[in-house]
């Protein structure tokens, strides 16, 4: 997965991002526009792209989502913010999770698991400044 994540001006930038990019098998953060904060794409139109390119599908073939293992809980429980990591939407904790779940190297799951703390802190993702 991009550490950075990604900014397109239109849905056709996506879709040649998606086009040049249908190889890779990480995926990618996506900032999405705001009404008035932030210029860009919109969720749906991303979702429909994603969906019509073949990623959506690539992205969530597996049969089931993350579950939280006993690492992950043990972390957040002795930095004493696994109730503020359940107050999250069910989405973001989803997304924590798969983020987690995806690194190939012990080293970089513990790392993961030291800055998902400081992510349900301040309520952020992977690669954002802010929530």
């Amino acid at each position: 997965m991009s550490e950075a994540p990604l900014s397109f001006a239109s849905i056709g930038r996506l879709r040649q991002w998606l086009r040049k990019n249908h190889a890779r098998p990480e995926g990618a953060w996506i900032l999405m526009a705001k009404k008035g904060i932030r210029p860009g794409i919109v969720y749906s139109d991303a979702l429909e792209e994603a969906k019509a390119s073949g990623r959506w599908k690539a992205a969530y073939s597996s049969d089931a989502p993350p579950r939280m293992t006993a690492d992950v809980r043990q972390a957040l429980e002795r930095a004493g913010v696994l109730g503020a990591f359940r107050l999250l939407s069910p989405s973001r904790r989803l997304q924590l999770l798969y983020w987690i779940g995806e690194a190939k190297r012990a080293a970089t799951r513990a790392r993961r698991i030291a800055e998902l703390l400081d992510l349900v802190r301040q309520n952020r993702l992977p690669g954002s400044q802010s929530a």
